[in-house]
């Protein structure tokens, strides 16, 4: 792993710790994401605990029962959960995430769903086939890529060819006086 994967890894470990006070701590809870509160509560009360995104992708994506869905910088599975809700038993889930510590979470919240599988891997480099998935998704992850170009030539090669990608994610831009701004 590069220095930069590695302080990433490290700093969402830390917050699964409750040991850092840092950015991603404080994003816990999807406190940025807006996901319908009445759609979470059926997947118990700490679903969010661990979720660290800046919005809900699958709200606006036209997913379909039978269809496949990849979730790059999955975490500790939220969206993996309600993806698997939306393309039903015929359908599959697919989850990429670079830590380990979010991926056993999300391995412990997504046990009893027989079409959820979980990769470690970086989502510059995808260990899935060309041509073979008709939605991918993600969560404010693609900001904390180093080869962003790379995370999207993986996404135009993994999708089929009218799948579609929906992503909430964050940029920062350099604006007039030196300040920095999000823009979702």
């Amino acid at each position: 792993m590069s220095k930069h994967t590695d302080k990433i890894t490290t700093e969402y470990s830390k917050a699964l710790q409750d040991k850092t006070n840092s950015i991603v701590k404080n994003t816990a809870k999807a406190k940025f994401a807006q996901y319908d509160s009445n759609n979470l509560n059926k997947y118990g009360a700490d679903i969010t605990d661990y979720s660290f995104g800046c919005g809900d992708p699958l709200s606006f994506a036209q997913v379909e029962k039978g269809q496949t869905v990849v979730d790059l910088g999955c975490g500790a599975g939220l969206d993996l959960l309600i993806a698997t809700e939306k393309v039903g038993t015929l359908g599959h889930v697919i989850g990429v995430d670079i830590n380990p510590d979010m991926l056993e979470i999300a391995r412990n919240r997504t046990a009893q769903y027989h079409n959820i599988t979980l990769y470690q891997a970086h989502i510059e480099s995808l260990p899935l086939p060309s041509s073979s998935i008709d939605w991918v998704i993600s969560n404010c992850v693609i900001n904390l890529s180093a080869s962003k170009q790379s995370v999207f030539d993986e996404i135009a090669r993994i999708l089929k060819p009218d799948g579609q990608m929906l992503v909430s994610d964050m940029v920062a831009e350099q604006l007039h006086g030196g300040s920095n701004i999000a823009v979702l």
